[in-house]
């Protein structure tokens, strides 16, 4: 429960959580890319044993699902793979600027669109 006294803020050089990490703590994510990488990890899913680096075993997985048409796999392999792809600097017109000043013309730009108006008295 708050009161005066806890809601004071820290004196100079005094830390909220003296206690703090113990030294050694891994952090989550050092954890992760660990058993990711593990030569030696083994699992039963299904009565089926898998062994070997998980990571390979999951980019496989994405591989196969990108082949057969899943275009969120397709998206995560190449993003993790080749990183953002950018548009090469030399296939960009010399001034992109242009294309917003464009107005259209011809077909069906002119007169041959007509849209439907609301009419008042029932449209007559």
């Amino acid at each position: 429960m708050a009161n005066n006294q806890n809601l004071k803020p820290w004196k100079p050089g005094q830390s909220g959580n003296p206690a703090g990490k113990p030294k050694g703590t891994k952090h989550i994510s050092t954890l992760i890319q660990e058993l990711l990488n593990d030569e030696k990890f083994s699992v039963s899913v299904n009565g089926k044993r898998y062994r070997g680096v998980p990571i390979k075993a999951m980019i496989k997985t994405q591989v196969i699902l990108a082949m057969d048409g899943n275009t969120r796999a397709f998206d995560i392999l190449l993003k993790h793979g080749w990183g953002k792809i950018e548009p090469d600097p030399k296939d960009m017109p010399p001034n992109p600027i242009h294309f917003y000043n464009v107005v259209p013309t011809g077909p069906p730009y002119d007169d041959e669109v007509s849209l439907p108006v609301n009419k008042p008295n029932g449209g007559e």
